[in-house]
């Protein structure tokens, strides 16, 4: 798939409004437009890719972005995940397609729907594992091509006057140089921010969860270089189960000073006792994943992280191709709490609760009550 560059001149000292890695949350999304008053035709709003997948409605998402994407001043751009996913649908090689449908079948045990399963209950068709993808996949695409359409002719960047917005990030300002080559290298840059490039422009990305670029806490909310300029925004939307969507928000188009709102579907809970602030901590890090397990235990296991030792769930650990131990991304914060305040419940346990607080991920030990949500 070749890239393709949009450029826009975006009316001055307006509001913009940035979302990535939807994933199939469409409803989150919509929550956060409207506690954000989003206005249509005032506003300006970029969907910076991956709307599909890892999420319970990826028709629906697909469809709540086409639509708002025929007001003025919408800008949705593709994601690795969306090309990735249409590109397999419309490829002919049986042996490539019997591997799409096996990943989405993988997909389902992890993420209970798919897009390949939403069309198919849409049209009627009953997917099974003996399903003949050259037969299905025709089908979809005939009955789907409106949608398919949409994806394959979004725009991979997207450069206005002050800003550049792409999924997964660029290695150099001269756009004119990556039109009608492969896409895939801006869609899907694992470690952008660690790349050390310094931009003219203001980049905005997605694709990478901003968990990955932590330092220090475990953190889901977006974060920006102002040295590099470039602002990161992916909270891990339905890849980490701790993840949530961000709303990026620059009153009067200014990306040197930025607000953001976030939306999860995870419990509420209300704590009952307050906690103090650990004094020290640690985290492992996806991109410094790797650890020594000192005790493995049924429900927690210590592990030693560049000479740290750390109890954490045993089911964060998991071993790789190579044999390494490695643990998901895991933090031994014990989060400051008050009494009354809202948290986030990520996972409970019998002696405590990792929580989630203003995008922080941390540790509460106290007694709590989990709110029920509204019907």
């Amino acid at each position: 798939m070749n890239t393709k560059v949009q450029r826009v001149s975006l009316p001055e000292n307006r509001r913009i409004l940035v979302a990535a890695d939807i994933h199939a949350h469409g409803h989150l999304l919509k929550k956060l437009l409207k506690e954000a008053n989003y206005k249509a035709g005032e506003d300006i709003l970029i969907i910076a890719g991956d709307m599909l997948e890892k999420g319970p409605d990826s028709l629906g998402t697909l469809r709540y972005v086409m639509e708002l994407s025929q007001e003025k001043y919408v800008y949705p751009l593709m994601g690795n995940v969306d090309i990735w996913r249409i590109a397999g649908l419309l490829n002919n090689d049986p042996q490539r397609q019997k591997e799409i449908l096996r990943h989405s079948f993988m997909f389902r045990n992890w993420f209970k729907s798919t897009f390949i399963d939403e069309m198919c209950r849409e049209a009627g068709i009953v997917l099974t594992e003996d399903t003949d993808p050259q037969s299905l996949f025709p089908l979809l695409r005939e009955r789907f091509s409106e949608e398919f359409s949409f994806i394959l002719n979004l725009p991979v960047i997207l450069e206005s006057q002050h800003m550049i917005f792409v999924h997964g990030g660029i290695p150099h300002e001269n756009l004119d140089d990556f039109v009608d080559t492969d896409c895939f290298s801006y869609l899907k840059r694992d470690d952008f921010m660690r790349e050390g490039h310094v931009f003219l422009k203001y980049v905005i990305a997605g694709h990478t969860p901003t968990m990955g670029y932590c330092t220090d806490l475990l953190s889901c909310n977006p974060i920006a270089d102002h040295t590099q300029k470039i602002i990161s925004i992916d909270g891990g939307c339905g890849v980490k189960k701790d993840g949530q969507l961000n709303l990026l928000i620059l009153e009067k188009g200014d990306p040197t000073s930025f607000a953001f709102l976030a939306a999860d579907d995870l419990p509420e809970m209300i704590p009952m006792e307050d906690q103090e602030e650990s004094p020290c901590h640690h985290a492992v890090f996806w991109q410094d994943r790797w650890v020594e397990c000192l005790e493995m235990g049924e429900e927690f296991s210590r592990i030693s992280h560049h000479g740290v030792e750390m109890c954490i769930p045993t089911y964060f650990l998991y071993k790789e191709e190579d044999g390494r131990m490695a643990c998901r991304d895991v933090t031994d914060y014990r989060m400051p709490v008050r009494a009354g305040e809202k948290l986030s419940l990520c996972k409970s346990f019998p002696h405590a609760c990792l929580v989630k607080k203003n995008g922080v991920l941390g540790w509460y030990y106290g007694k709590y009550e989990i709110k029920e949500p509204k019907l």
